[in-house]
């Protein structure tokens, strides 16, 4: 993961260090946030350096999360083996994002069905697909997105 420095400054109203909260990534219009305790550097100024994730810092995880998926069916395009598909960075990123990302999985098995049950199936623990539709791309998005709606995601 790509780490970059942010300069946090804060105003203060004591000498002592204070803890704050700065906003890291939006998730749904929530900003995730992290605490700092902050140095006091002068009667009204504390200062640290923090190193945050490039990739989430100012983006919402629906743009970072069409942004992998493109990388994803860029890269991975000529690739017929599922497991290569499903172990190249950008899904395994996006894997990470956990549940966060399963409302934009299911929007891409509505409207463009693609390789997206494995990062399902890690995400959830769940799987719907039945035997008989396994290997039916349109039949397994379907199980998905019958299980998405029955768990509020779809």
């Amino acid at each position: 993961m790509l780490l970059e420095t942010v300069v946090v400054v804060a105003a203060i109203s004591s000498s002592v260090p204070s803890r704050i909260r700065i906003p890291i990534y939006r998730v749904g219009g929530f900003t995730q946030s992290m605490s700092l305790l902050l140095p006091v550097v002068s009667s009204d100024i504390a200062k640290a350096s923090v190193r945050v994730p490039t990739a989430h810092r100012g983006k919402s995880i629906e743009v970072r999360f069409k942004d992998l998926s493109a990388e994803w069916r860029e890269n991975t395009a000529h690739l017929s083996s599922i497991t290569d598909q499903a172990m190249f960075p950008a899904y395994q990123r996006i894997i990470g994002f956990g549940a966060a990302v399963i409302p934009f999985i299911m929007e891409e098995l509505r409207s463009e069905p693609d390789q997206w049950f494995w990062a399902l199936k890690s995400i959830t623990g769940a799987d719907p697909v039945v035997d008989s539709d396994r290997g039916n791309i349109r039949a397994m998005a379907a199980a998905w997105i019958s299980w998405g709606r029955s768990h509020g995601y779809a």
